[in-house]
């Protein structure tokens, strides 16, 4: 694995996501506006910085599955969690 992650414009992620431009970041992740392939959806992809840290993993993995469950008007919606080349993502409305 590599330490840290650099997405391209033009990546596609699993076949579905092709990324376009990045929209935003912080101490811990990376924010990547992309699109559905197929669909054509406007969606915004976050990455981990360093997903070979197991920790930061576990806790970007979790931040995920609670935040999927909340449904809420005023809550970004988590629409999809991957993996693609050993960095984990995920996908949320935009």
């Amino acid at each position: 694995m590599s330490n840290r992650f650099q997405p391209r414009a033009g990546r596609v992620l699993d076949g579905r996501y092709v990324l376009e431009s990045a929209i935003g970041e912080g101490g811990h992740a990376l924010v990547w506006r992309a699109r559905h392939q197929r669909l054509g959806h406007a969606v915004a992809v976050k990455f981990l910085r360093e997903p070979d840290d197991a920790d930061r993993r576990a806790r970007f993995l979790r931040e995920a599955q609670v935040a999927a469950a909340i449904r809420h008007r005023n809550v970004v919606e988590i629409l999809d969690v991957g993996e693609e080349d050993d960095h984990v993502y995920m996908v949320m409305e935009l």
